[in-house]
């Protein structure tokens, strides 16, 4: 194809293309013959090849190890340096331009002790030249200036040495500080240099005389870099430096590094230790972030549709609370897909006292912290106990959620102002802002401590937030950052009201009774066993038991073990309430008993029933084990804990630890459960054995429950188990056994195709016939499904396993979480297969996840995709499906292989769901409501009807046109003028069309015998929230909110003459503030040769055509087309904005495509066009520029 592209230019009216037409088969485009462009001579880089865990070369340097050597370009540098070649210190020295040093500025207590000195310095003031004092000095930001005691030397002195004074105890050159003597040089151009050692004590500083400033040329040879990014195509998303520092994060007292000496450069992103962190919003008391000043932002980071914003950066005193004392130089910071930000970080203003940019990073667990939390009942945290103890939360190892409790009740933290000495502490912390809503998630809070006078006084650590169904609120509690200071507990609102009936109001109900027909056991033998005998079977993990063994010290076992205390090499079948050393020989008993009916038959029932809503269970045997008031060895108090062992006759088991009053134990401990194989292993996540009756993982402090017959454990954990029985492949070369064919146990269908085998291959993906590349191939156009296809190798660790199953726990697991993440879907698996990939070594380290293939007797096909740890830094890699035509291709969208774990489009992150029999992919509730449960109107029946004139809530504003009405017509349209009967389509034209039509599928449509076609709109609730966030999504940087919402709704409707076939799709008219949108979704279309268009037109100059065809096959691809990247939905900007483009804002350009397709078909020239669109909006061009086609011409056959 050779033709003009029109095109409205961005600023200055001139737009680069970058053209990556990927989606054409065989398609090659030649960019040589564009006129009025030119290409960047520098392209962003995949972002496949972004780095995470580690630091890469280009991170700005630790500057605690000060040097003179020069740096690589493209590394922050660290030190400005000259070299000659001839060795002189007066061209090899590292510049310090720290006004703070001067002995005009005063205050803090900078330590020049915590640097690493190494070579020669010279002292600048704000480019100045400055030299050190030689008499008594004041100020320099330091408690003790340090000053030269004695003259500085003239050139022809060379290099001499001088005695360092420190001025202190009410001397000038104090004794102690006046031990270490520096060398000193005069040099041409009339300045100094210094070789500064380090101090011998703290609060010291190298001081400069503020009344020595005199000019200099001195240039650095640096350009500073413009903090502003104006380059469209441009996203730094996807094209930052890492950089992790552990010594940035606000929790770390290490005060050695200088921002104002890193050459900053371009856009970074922050991590923590390999953890994805961002800049602190919150000052603190006593945090250094590295340095001496921590700089923080000021104000809340961006939104992702909020684009690149500026924002100012602060600096708070050291000791002192005053968050804004200091005042940086603006940074530009963007949020990106992913849950991420970029910086554009620059040097801090250099009279800030060794400024550091702060990093924080939270816990972004998988699990609803909501039910997975330790309580907090400690009455001395109320908020009006006055008290003169001093509790300190610094001293506690907090580890991850807590809820408060007060006597039984639940509470929540003060959000107001607490008085000094409440809440057993001399600074009691409460919540700097509001408690989050349901809706809100996790949300980061600042916490203040009250003293001195003054509400925030201190400020600690920022916490994360999360209010949870049954009203009441968790808390991510982390040691503050000073003592004496505690978390408060709000209880000026509490009237003794019961606890949410997720929380029993007294502890010990949680535990089962002791009845008179238990058998007592008084254990006075270390180590010894009871061998129950079992009055039904016990399924654990896939085997059955028909006995087990009681150990004194706290688990069960199925065959008899030898033990003292705990043993963690004890590879067996376990189940450890508390597993640790007990005795009984001065008190406590052990007890137990079964029963198959009576009391403890029907409170198991009610209890696993209250534990996991949603399932039909009746108990028909229970086991329990009570050890009551036994001891730990040493003796250190009583200890009381429970075991219950439940079944039903369906062979489901379940196991109930309780815990009663435990002190902290000195020995080693365990408490969960294990297996002989270590693949269903668990472990009870507490501080101490003192905690075990505060935490729970079912809402109930003080239990634990878990499923372990073999089916999935409570909670639901994301990865499919294997059970006994799965196949274990341990590779041990890349060359040998990296395929396996596989013989399915029922025909799997994908995407049309029918299939009895499948093959697996160690890097990552499923395919249907011999595959055998070397890691990811882009240019294989094979049906594959790649959890994560990547060059993945195995000398040492790691294995692949893999099952399929038609009945069982499997078939149970994959039917229950089909149904959950796609409720009314109303499926029952026939047939499931997993693979999983543990631990395989990849470059650069082991990566775990997961593939699950579900088909039920319908031929319906489903694929999920399970992500556990991934190393940000693999090599190429794709993670999606594909198809051999390309026609279904999908690919996971993450910056980083790192990110898939957090990534998702079910609502579980970790995880993806697709269906891929050859319907719409999931998720399939694309449609927005619709219906009668939706509060529809309904059209008549009637072939080429339409509704009635439908007055609108708000005005639509439609290309430069504002319409307070429409019609939707039955045959596939929406006009604003009139209502259409029209049932053929005729192609859009904006010169000779009269109409503004609005087109999702404009064809001959007959309702008359069956479908619905109907419509609603809306000012507020859900719908307004779903089309802000999808606007959001689809055009970035609008930040956009909506406040009117159109829907109409084809649902399974027929062709005319009532053709017995089914075809939905629907149309959505979006508004608010002065944009409007239009999305088009697709589900079933049923072939027909009728004619027909999907798009929009205007009887202006504006029009669009997606789809206009009269060839059935060509219609079926709508439901996976999309200019958004979510198959089956289109959507478009329709207003006019008020920078409206004109003619005088068209670039053209001449294209020569290479290409299998007859571009002289209309349809064709669409997809180009389209895919063009596509890749440009990809790099950043906005979503008004549009492309047009002017002129094909074919050039050869």
């Amino acid at each position: 194809m050779e033709g003009s592209v029109q095109m409205p230019a961005l600023s200055l009216k001139i737009v680069a293309i970058v053209l990556m037409i990927s989606g054409l088969t065989k398609a090659q485009t030649d960019t040589s013959n564009i006129t009025g462009t030119s290409t960047p001579t520098t392209t962003p880089q995949n972002n496949s090849n972004i780095t995470g865990t580690s630091t890469p070369t280009t991170t700005p340097q630790n500057t605690s190890n000060i040097t003179g050597t020069s740096t690589p370009t493209t590394t922050p540098q660290t030190a400005l340096s000259t070299a000659v070649s001839v060795y002189d210190p007066c061209n090899t020295y590292t510049v310090l331009d720290q006004p703070w040093r001067a002995t005009n500025e005063s205050g803090d207590n900078v330590c020049d002790q915590d640097f690493e000195w190494s070579g020669w310095y010279r002292l600048l003031y704000h480019g100045m030249n400055i030299h050190m004092p030689e008499h008594c000095s004041w100020g320099c930001t330091t408690a003790a200036p340090l000053w030269l005691n004695g003259s500085h030397p003239q050139i022809q002195d060379g290099i001499v040495t001088r005695q360092i004074c420190g001025n202190a105890g009410g001397s000038c050159c104090y004794s102690y500080y006046s031990t270490t003597s520096i060398r000193v040089k005069a040099c041409p151009g009339n300045f100094y240099i210094y070789e500064f050692i380090k101090p011998v004590s703290c609060n010291l500083a190298y001081c400069a005389d503020s009344t020595t400033l005199t000019p200099t040329n001195f240039s650095s040879g640096v350009i500073q870099e413009t903090n502003t990014t104006t380059n469209s195509s441009f996203d730094p998303c996807y094209n930052y430096t890492a950089l992790d520092n552990y010594w940035r994060n606000t929790r770390t007292n290490y005060r050695g590094h200088d921002d104002t000496l890193v050459e900053w450069k371009g856009w970074y992103r922050l991590y923590l230790q390999g953890q994805s962190a961002q800049m602190s919003e919150w000052c603190g008391y006593q945090i250094t972030c590295g340095g001496f000043t921590p700089l923080i932002l000021r104000g809340s980071h961006p939104q992702v549709g909020d684009g690149i914003v500026t924002r100012d950066v602060i600096g708070s005193r050291w000791l002192f609370i005053s968050c804004n004392y200091y005042k940086s130089n603006p940074i530009q910071v963007k949020a990106c897909p992913g849950n991420y930000y970029v910086y554009k970080l620059v040097k801090p203003d250099v009279s800030i006292p060794v400024p550091s940019y702060c990093a924080v990073s939270f816990s972004n667990s998988s699990v609803d912290p909501c039910y997975n939390y330790t309580a907090l009942n400690d009455t001395w945290r109320s908020s009006t106990n006055s008290t003169t103890n001093s509790h300190c939360d610094m001293n506690i190892n907090w580890v991850g959620w807590y809820r408060l409790f007060y006597q039984g009740s639940s509470a929540k933290m003060p959000e107001s102002c607490v008085r000094p000495n409440n809440c057993g502490t001399n600074t009691p912390l409460w919540l700097n802002g509001s408690h989050p809503r349901l809706e809100d998630g996790v949300v980061v809070r600042q916490i203040c401590g009250s003293n001195f006078g003054d509400c925030c006084f201190f400020k600690s650590f920022p916490i994360q937030v999360k209010a949870c169904p049954g009203n009441y609120y968790v808390y991510e509690f982390v040691q503050p950052s000073f003592c004496s200071a505690a978390y408060c507990t709000d209880t000026s609102n509490i009237t003794g009201t019961s606890t949410p009936t997720t929380t029993p109001q007294n502890p010990s109900r949680i535990f089962f009774p002791v009845l008179l027909t238990a058998t007592q056991h008084f254990v006075s033998i270390n180590a010894s066993s009871t061998l129950i005998q079992l009055n039904r079977p016990f399924f654990y993990f896939g085997k059955q038991n028909s006995q087990l063994y009681l150990n004194m010290d706290g688990f069960l076992s199925f065959e008899a073990l030898s033990t003292v205390g705990y043993d963690p090499s004890l590879n067996k079948d376990i189940i450890a309430p508390l597993w640790t050393n007990i005795n009984t020989y001065t008190r406590g008993n052990i007890s137990y008993d079964q029963a198959t009916s009576g009391p403890f038959i029907k409170l198991a029932t009610e209890e696993i029933t209250r534990m996991f809503p949603g399932i039909k269970f009746s108990a028909s045997w229970v086991l329990v084990s009570t050890w009551e008031k036994v001891a730990f060895e040493p003796d250190v108090g009583e200890v009381t804990f429970q075991v219950v062992l439940v079944s039903d006759s369906g062979n489901r088991s379940y196991v109930l630890m309780n815990y009663g009053k435990i002190p902290t134990t000195l020995q080693s401990w365990m408490a969960g459960y294990k297996t002989e194989s270590n693949t269903y292993n668990f472990t009870i996540q507490a501080p101490s054995t003192f905690y075990l009756n505060t935490t729970t993982n079912v809402g109930i402090p003080g239990r634990w429950a878990f499923r372990i017959d073999s089916a999935v454990s409570a909670p639901t954990i994301l990865f499919f188990p294997m059970l006994p029985g799965a196949v274990q492949r341990a590779f041990t070369s890349n060359r040998n056994y990296t395929l396996i064919q596989l013989q399915l146990a029922l025909p799997f269908l994908y995407f049309g195709k029918q299939h009895s085998q499948i093959y697996l291959s160690i890097d990552g993906f499923l395919s249907f016939e011999p595959l055998y590349p070397d890691g990811y191939n882009r240019t294989l156009n094979k049906d594959i499904i790649a959890p994560l296809w990547t060059d993945i190798y195995s000398y040492t660790s790691g294995n692949i396993s893999y099952q399929q199953a038609t009945n069982g726990s499997l078939i149970e697991l994959a039917t229950n979480e089909m149904n959950r993440m796609f409720p009314g879907l109303n499926f029952s698996a026939s047939w499931v297969f997993v693979a999983t990939w543990e631990k395989m070594e990849s470059e650069p380290s082991e990566v775990t996840f997961q593939v699950v293939l579900i088909s039920d007797s319908k031929n319906r096909s489903y694929v999920l995709m399970n992500y556990g740890s991934i190393p940000p830094d693999l090599l190429s890699w794709m993670a999606g499906y594909m198809t051999e035509n390309h026609t279904y291709d999908f690919s996971i969208q993450a910056p980083s292989a790192s990110n898939l774990s957090s990534t998702t489009n079910v609502g579980i992150l970790g995880r993806w769901a697709f269906r891929v029999d050859g319907a719409v992919s999931l998720p399939p509730a694309l449609f927005y409501p619709f219906g009668s449960g939706a509060g529809d109107t309904v059209n008549p029946r009637s072939d080429d009807g339409s509704s009635p004139a439908i007055n609108l809530w708000s005005p639509f504003f439609y290309f430069r046109r504002t319409y307070a009405q429409l019609y939707v017509n039955n045959n596939g349209h929406l006009t604003f003028d009139r209502p259409r009967d029209s049932y053929v389509p005729r192609q859009f034209d904006a010169v000779k069309n009269i109409y503004n039509d609005i087109a999702p599928f404009w064809t001959d449509i007959d309702n008359r015998g069956a479908g619905t076609i109907s419509y609603n709109q809306y000012s507020n609730g859900s719908v307004l929230s779903q089309a802000t966030r999808d606007i959001n999504q689809y055009f970035p940087g609008v930040n956009f909110t909506a406040s009117w919402v159109f829907v109409a709704t084809w649902d399974k409707v027929a062709y005319y003459s009532y053709s017995g076939t089914e075809t939905s799709f629907q149309v959505v008219l979006i508004s608010g503030g002065n944009f409007s949108f239009v999305l088009m979704n697709y589900d079933v279309i049923a072939p027909t040769n009728y004619r027909v268009e999907a798009g929009y037109d205007t009887n202006i100059s504006d029009y669009f055509v997606f789809m206009w065809s009269d060839n059935e096959s060509t219609i079926l691809s709508l439901k996976y087309l999309s200019n958004v990247n979510v198959p089956g939905r289109w959507a478009f900007l329709v207003n006019q904005p008020n920078d409206a483009i004109t003619r005088d804002h068209i670039l053209a350009a001449r294209l020569r495509v290479l290409t299998s397709y007859n571009l002289t078909d209309t349809n064709n020239q669409m997809i180009v066009v389209q895919n063009l669109q596509d890749e440009l909006r990809r790099w950043g061009v906005a979503s008004a520029v549009r492309v047009k086609v002017k002129r094909v011409q074919k050039k050869s056959p």
